[in-house]
């Protein structure tokens, strides 16, 4: 099965807060038989929030989120036109760019979304949790 992880899942992961994550979504992490994707979006979104201050990056992910991503056996998603296509069209009730993105992501790679964040129902996306 293939998975799209949303960007505070992979921070409680990564600052080993992981008693926020529910056990069946930590089982999807930890087994290799599933294939857990990491978007170029949450890079963004990590990189942004940390330069603004909204959030401080652990020191294993200061020089790489790619390899950090690689690191726990995740794939990296690229952002392709049709997901951005996607993300523009998608429902105004939710307007975070970040959320809009990813969900795109998750539509148009027919993917369900690892993610705690209730809004993204908005969007009509499997969303896990």
């Amino acid at each position: 099965m293939r998975y799209l992880i949303d960007t505070h899942i992979c921070l409680w992961w990564w600052n080993n807060d992981v008693d926020r994550i529910p056990s069946h979504v930590s089982d999807i992490l930890h087994h290799t038989e599933h294939e857990v994707f990491f978007s170029a979006v949450s890079a963004y979104e990590i990189q942004l929030k940390s330069k603004i201050g909204k959030l401080s990056l652990p020191s294993k992910l200061e020089a790489s989120l790619e390899k950090a991503a690689i690191y726990e056996g995740w794939k990296v998603m690229p952002v392709s036109v049709q997901a951005m296509e996607c993300a523009g069209k998608l429902s105004l009730d939710h307007r975070d760019p970040f959320d809009r993105m990813l969900a795109a992501q998750a539509i148009t790679e027919e993917v369900p979304i690892l993610s705690a964040d209730t809004k993204l129902d908005a969007f009509e996306v499997e969303r896990i949790w």
